[in-house]
C-alpha cells in the first residue's frame, strides 16, 4: 500500500516551516521565561522558596539568566529572518548559541549551589533549540 503523500511539493519546505514553527516556540519560551524572571527578581512567588543565605545567590543567578534570556529573544528575530531566507546555517548557530544560553542559566545555578526556579523553562528552551536545528538539518 503507498505511503499517504507528504503535505505540499517541497519536503524541504515543510521542515524549513516546522523549524520556523520551533524558533517561534523558543521566542514565546524565552519571553515567558524573562516575564517570570522579573516576577521572581521583584519578588513574587515561586514554588522554591531559598533560605535566607541564598537569596544573594539566587538573585545574582536570575539577573544574570536575565540577561542570557534577553539574548535569546534578541536572536529570535534574525534566526526566524535567516530561517525564512533560507539561510539555514545562520540559523542554527543562533539556535545553539540560544541553547548555550539555557545551559548556562541552569548551570548557574548549579554552581552557586542553590535551586533552581527555572529548571523547567531551561529544559523547555534547550530542547526547542535542538528541535530547530535538527529540523533545519533536513530544510
Amino acid at each position: 500500500m503507498p505511503s499517504a503523500p507528504l503535505v505540499g511539493s517541497d519536503v524541504g519546505l515543510d521542515y524549513q516551516v516546522f523549524g520556523g514553527l520551533a524558533v517561534g516556540l523558543l521566542a514565546d519560551n524565552a519571553t515567558s521565561t524573562k516575564t517570570k524572571i522579573d516576577s521572581l527578581i521583584r519578588g513574587g512567588g515561586s514554588s522554591v522558596e531559598p533560605k535566607a543565605e541564598d537569596n544573594a545567590a539566587v538573585s545574582r543567578c536570575l539577573l544574570s539568566c536575565k540577561s542570557l534570556y534577553g539574548g535569546i529573544l534578541d536572536g529570535g528575530l534574525a534566526c526566524s529572518a535567516a530561517v525564512k531566507a533560507g539561510k539555514f546555517g545562520d540559523a542554527t548557530a543562533i539556535l545553539e548559541k540560544a541553547a548555550a544560553a539555557a545551559k548556562e542559566c541552569e548551570d548557574g545555578f548549579g554552581k552557586s549551589n542553590v535551586t533552581s526556579p527555572l529548571t523547567a523553562e531551561d529544559g523547555d528552551a534547550f530542547e526547542l533549540t535542538e528541535l530547530g536545528v535538527a529540523l533545519l538539518r533536513f530544510a
